[in-house]
């Protein structure tokens, strides 16, 4: 009769992790990294150029443009494409736009910068995308402040309690010319809480916005 030692040690050969497994393993990992490195990111900009290559292929925007093709005789950007989820707000223009650019909704109120450009189209990333930091000030009372975007044109900033702060005051960048971010639309006062929160909204509606400008050109 075989000793409980002996099928004790079989049990553990079967449990054991066989070399070759984590070899398997790791080469998936690699692969799924490979997966978004190589293939989704740079989909994702062949995706930019593609839609503006349709969009001036079929003419649709051809008395749009100018004879450059590289920007609109109204000063404008045509929006052809727009996403937004839980990291970011991202609008498609065509024609294309310098990389760096402030992206404003008619010529005073700022809505993003320019992130990626095509050869024919570019991307543009809102400043009320999650996360993104915007260095700004409010008018009436002259606080500095880095408001951080929410999504869905929200921005929002922690400041201490008692800041004079209040509904319908104004924030905006200086960045030669006054361009407007948005208003304070709500403050959040909680008891105990040494700051308050102070939450932006802006003066467009993202998702009706048909063109924009850009800062500058």
């Amino acid at each position: 009769m075989r000793s409980a030692r002996y099928y004790l040690k079989r049990n553990m050969k079967r449990r054991s992790v066989k070399p070759g497994y984590l070899i398997l393993g790791g080469f998936l990992s690699l692969a799924v990294l490979a997966f978004f490195t190589r293939i989704l990111i740079p989909y994702e900009r062949f995706s930019i150029n593609a839609v503006g290559a349709i969009l001036f292929r079929y003419g649709e925007f051809a008395d749009f443009l100018s004879p450059e093709g590289e920007r609109a005789p109204s000063g404008e950007w045509r929006v052809v494409g727009k996403r937004a989820d839980e990291f970011s707000d991202i609008l498609l223009i065509y024609p294309k736009a310098p990389l760096g650019k402030r992206v404003l909704a008619g010529n005073k109120v700022l809505v993003g910068t320019v992130v990626e450009a095509g050869s024919s189209a570019s991307r543009v990333q809102l400043i009320s995308s999650p996360l993104v930091k915007t260095a700004a000030v409010f008018g009436r009372s002259g606080i500095p402040v880095t408001l951080e975007g929410k999504g869905a044109g929200l921005l929002d900033v922690r400041l201490p309690r008692g800041a004079d702060i209040q509904i319908g005051d104004t924030a905006y960048v200086d960045d030669g010319d006054i361009l407007i971010v948005g208003g304070v639309i709500r403050i959040i006062d909680t008891p105990g809480d040494p700051l308050i929160t102070v939450l932006v909204g802006q003066p467009v509606n993202l998702t009706t916005l048909a063109s924009v400008t850009i800062y500058g050109l």
